[in-house]
């Protein structure tokens, strides 16, 4: 290994646990996603070699789901639509905004269920969701957003804001905080909609 390889482990901050790093540079994480039926199961960090492959799972299940409504077969009942499960600490924001955006153009409704431990990307993602749900033992980390373009992290955090309960002050101190929620009290901000028995 170079010295300059050397050199740019030591400033790579993308390891540190107490910030959370929106500014990066392009990431190959591993990540693993898998669909059964309906439902889509994401674990790993969102950075946008993970973009892709997650829209085309996306896309590949609401096709699936609309060819089938066309025959007429309700498969699922009332549960019509995508149910994504994502398991994710630590990630590039503006690839989750993609994931976002993607999501609220889908004619396919989508239902997001945060499952172990999840960040601001994930939060992100599931408000784009028709419904938001987490397990009884799911936890929300919110961490400090680290971004030299302080407008860009008051635009994320009004975007929590207008989806949510929480007001903005309680945001800003659960981040200095590096708080990490349960799942009573993500649906009590309304983080989530609804918590799966």
């Amino acid at each position: 290994m170079s010295d300059d390889n050397l050199n740019d482990k030591s400033n790579d901050k993308s390891n540190d646990k107490t910030t959370h790093i929106i500014a990066t540079p392009y990431i190959a994480t591993p990540y693993n996603i898998f669909s059964k039926s309906n439902k889509i199961y994401f674990t790993g960090k969102f950075y946008e070699n993970v973009v892709e492959s997650l829209i085309n799972e996306l896309d590949t299940c609401a096709d699936i789901l609309q060819s089938k409504k066309t025959m007429g077969m309700n498969l699922f009942g009332n549960n019509h639509g995508i149910y994504l499960y994502l398991n994710e600490v630590w990630g590039h924001l503006p690839s989750a905004y993609q994931i976002c955006d993607h999501i609220q153009q889908m004619k396919v409704p989508v239902y997001t269920v945060m499952t172990g431990t999840s960040s601001h990307c994930t939060l992100i993602v599931s408000l784009a969701a028709k419904k938001r749900y987490c397990t009884p033992r799911a936890t929300l980390l919110l961490d400090t957003i680290i971004e030299p373009n302080r407008a860009y992290v008051e635009n994320h955090n009004k975007n929590i804001i207008q989806k949510t309960k929480i007001k903005m002050q309680e945001l800003i101190t659960l981040e200095k905080d590096h708080s990490v929620l349960d799942a009573i009290t993500c649906v009590r901000y309304g983080f989530v909609d609804e918590i799966l028995q």
